[in-house]
Order: C-alpha cells, then structure tokens, then sequence
C-alpha cells in the first residue's frame, strides 16, 4: 500500500473513531461531573462556538494586514493603528 493511501486509510479511521469516542464517553462524563454541569457545559461551548462564528474573518485580516505591514520598513504607527482598531 502506497504511503498515501496509507494515510488515508488512518485519517478515515481517525475521522469515524472520534465520533464514536465522543458518544461512548458521555456517560462516564454525566457520572462524573452530574447532569446539571454537563449540561451547563454543553450551554458554554455552544454559546462559544456560535460567537467564533461571528468573527467573520477578522482576525483573518487583521492577521494578514500585520504581517504585511511588518516586512515594509518604518510602518510600525501603522501596525499600532491596525491593532488598536480590533482590541
């Protein structure tokens, strides 16, 4: 077998694992920690998950905009400018 079907082969059998992990584990965490944690938890990471989905590719672009300005000579005002903007 060729390196990258190889390759695929454990990515596909990473991918299918996880899932599988994640729904097997539930149980062992809702003994652990209780119910009502649990729950609040889920709450968190949906609320975080759906805020990130608000970036809409700011940092992106703010990423991008400081990296050219820091290869151009004497543009560091306006690297600072740049900054300040989005913090």
């Amino acid at each position: 077998m060729s390196l990258i079907k190889r390759n695929l082969a454990a990515n596909l059998v990473g991918n299918l694992w996880m899932p599988l992990l994640l729904v097997a584990v539930v149980p062992l965490y809702v003994e652990l920690i209780g119910v009502e944690a649990f729950g609040l938890i889920g709450f968190f990471v949906t609320i975080q998950i759906l805020l990130s989905q608000f970036d809409l590719g700011l940092s992106m672009t703010l990423n991008r905009e400081l990296a050219r300005l820091s290869v151009q000579e004497r543009k560091t005002q306006e690297m600072r400018d740049w900054s300040g903007r989005w913090s």
